[in-house]
């Protein structure tokens, strides 16, 4: 299992091709997110994400992804983090990954 990076940014997830709503990336890795957000989400519903892990549009990484894990108002998974649902990464497109891997390299840079 791949270790999470913690991270915040803005991401766009989509559950069950339902409306677009916005959450936080809280933490990031290759196989999945965890998106801060209060909607109560069942396990396994599909999750279309889109986000940027650049400052430009080259950035863009899109995913379709399944809720792996809940963090609930009660009875949270991980006390650390806030409520919202991990994402487990199911299809991407290789370029998307190579972007989650270069921005993950460089975090784990800027931390040494």
């Amino acid at each position: 299992r791949e270790r999470r990076i913690p991270c915040k940014f803005k991401i766009l997830f989509r559950i069950n091709n339902q409306e677009n709503m916005y959450g936080n990336c809280m933490d990031i890795s290759t196989c999945g997110v965890f998106v801060a957000h209060g909607l109560d989400v069942r396990m396994d519903e599909s999750v279309e994400v889109s986000l940027l892990v650049a400052d430009h549009s080259d950035g863009l990484v899109e995913a379709m992804g399944r809720v792996a894990w809940i963090n609930g108002v009660s009875g949270k998974r991980k006390p650390t983090l806030p409520q919202g649902f991990g994402v487990e990464f199911v299809t991407m497109k290789d370029e998307s990954l190579d972007l989650v891997r270069k921005f993950i390299a460089g975090i784990a840079k800027a931390r040494t």
